[in-house]
């Protein structure tokens, strides 16, 4: 059932999201906002943007139709399996050592230490792409074969290889430059162990290296044509907070804004990304092999039961979460960063820009489904029209306003997003029975839960949250708030009850 692969995957990205979110405090308490840090961020978009990317989703969402169509052949989903893996591993090969060339003939300029230091942590950081892409198909292929559990908590390696990094660190050497250089040494380690553990729970699935034939060599190729629109539909967001994060690093350079704000873009970042990696990444990838599956069998009325469905389960969820990212963003990041190095100045730089991130939650969680959508009805090329949009009108802003502070920054890409979202919404429902309307009963209900609970936590936060509070208060505050939001609507549902559907369609296992 799609509820049990939600219940798997959702679950498993909990736990990896929880040890990422141990990860950030401890990667402020070792390097605050500091010249460093803002190195490391930098050095890190460009594998963290593969990394989501492919990941979360481009080489997946090409992957899967054609795997899916071949598990009745085992062997010839094993060739084609194979000939993808090699396939990626090339390919990243060939960008990593292009940007290698890049980083060296870089390094010969006129460079200050911060410059210097980006720069050579980029370098050790860039063969880190080779694992992204290699596990990728790993876990397309795992999720197409009914096995979400491994790949949603694989990046649990990563996230534990990193603080392993930040503790030992001092002991190692000293200096916050010679920590961030073990740090991405850990990366890489990690990067190793990851690949290690999928191709271990494939092979327990029944996967052999087998080389591919010319059939499969035929069908990749056809695979491969459809990745650029598919990057970019997919790759939005991801675009935008990394066109957010260097253009506060460039800012920050010119001093147009202070040293710290690619930091407080990367942590604003890190704390919107916990719903929607949760909710809504989580939700699309169980959901994006059914939709395949309905498609490739006509039956629209039923894809558009099922995206009604996600939608409703999502917006539950994502809806509250923007309201309390919104307002809770202050004591949030007091209580998990501001810590060691970090101090009370940066935390609300970061606070700031996690603010104006929540306020587009919903959005950024409904958007990976949607491209899904576009991507299983065999429209790569709208839904990379919509991408293309949104990422445009966030470099346009960023230009214009980026400079005024990284809460704008933030508000660039939420407005992106938006955009995004209504324009897939619109052209989904000009080829499938969507009826949007259908939702209406479901969205007032959330709204009115979401008014009362956003009441709740301003007359509470004004009172007793401090923003710097204790652990027990700001939870309570949180479990209650979340707790009056979901009694409120299901009370709701006896006077607004949505229309029935149809059953929703079933996993095929």
């Amino acid at each position: 059932m799609i509820s049990r692969a939600i219940r798997i995957t959702t679950s498993s990205t909990v736990l990896s999201r929880v040890l990422g979110m141990v990860r950030d405090m401890v990667t402020a308490y070792r390097f605050g906002a500091s010249v460093v840090m803002d190195a490391l961020v930098l050095a890190l978009r460009v594998p963290d943007l593969f990394r989501r990317l492919f990941g979360e989703g481009v080489l997946g969402a090409s992957l899967i139709p054609p795997f899916a169509s071949l598990l009745d052949h085992p062997r010839q989903a094993w060739r084609f399996l194979t000939g993808a893996l090699l396939a990626a591993a090339v390919a990243a090969l060939g960008v990593v050592l292009t940007c290698e060339a890049v980083c060296l003939w870089l390094s010969f300029g006129d460079l200050d230490e911060g410059q210097s230091l980006a720069l050579e942590l980029t370098a050790r950081l860039l063969p880190y792409l080779i694992f992204v892409c290699v596990l990728s198909q790993l876990a397309a292929a795992l999720q197409a074969l009914g096995r979400f559990t491994a790949p949603a908590l694989v990046s649990c390696v990563l996230n534990i290889g990193w603080i392993t990094a930040c503790f030992a660190g001092p002991s190692w050497t000293e200096g916050q430059a010679n920590w961030a250089r073990l740090l991405a040494t850990a990366v890489l380690v990690s990067g190793a162990a990851q690949v290690g553990w999928l191709l271990a729970d494939l092979h327990r699935a029944g996967f052999r290296l087998l080389l591919p034939d010319q059939a499969a060599r035929d069908l990749l190729k056809r695979s491969m044509w459809s990745l650029l629109p598919v990057a970019v539909a997919i790759a939005a967001t991801q675009i935008n907070t990394t066109v957010d994060g260097l253009a506060a690093w460039l800012f920050g350079q010119s001093g147009q804004l202070e040293t710290g704000a690619a930091t407080a873009i990367y942590y604003g970042e890190r704390l919107f990304m916990l719903p929607v990696g949760v909710v809504g990444i989580a939700t699309a990838v169980v959901y994006f092999p059914t939709m395949c599956q309905l498609v490739g069998q006509q039956q629209l009325d039923e894809l558009a039961v099922a995206v009604r469905g996600a939608l409703r389960g999502m917006w539950l969820l994502a809806v509250p979460a923007s309201i309390g990212l919104m307002l809770l963003a202050r004591p949030v990041v007091g209580l998990l960063l501001e810590r060691g190095a970090f101090e009370a100045e940066a935390g609300a730089r970061a606070a700031s820009a996690a603010a104006a991130y929540g306020a587009g939650i919903w959005a950024f969680a409904a958007l990976p489904l949607l491209v899904r959508v576009e991507l299983a009805l065999g429209r790569p090329r709208r839904a990379a029209v919509a991408g293309v949009a949104g990422v445009a009108l966030n470099i346009l802003l960023v230009v214009g306003w980026g400079r005024h502070g990284e809460q704008v920054l933030a508000a660039t890409t939420v407005a992106a997003a938006v955009l995004q979202t209504i324009w897939l919404l619109t052209s989904i429902s000009q080829t499938i029975p969507l009826d949007l309307t259908r939702l209406a009963p479901f969205l007032t209900r959330t709204l009115v839960a979401a008014a009362l609970m956003a009441g709740l936590v301003i007359s509470v936060r004004d009172r007793w949250i401090t923003p710097a509070p204790a652990a027990l208060p700001l939870i309570a505050l949180i479990v209650a708030a979340a707790g009056l939001h979901l009694v409120v609507e299901r009370l709701l549902r006896r006077v607004l009850p949505d229309p029935p559907d149809p059953p929703s369609p079933q996993i095929s296992r």
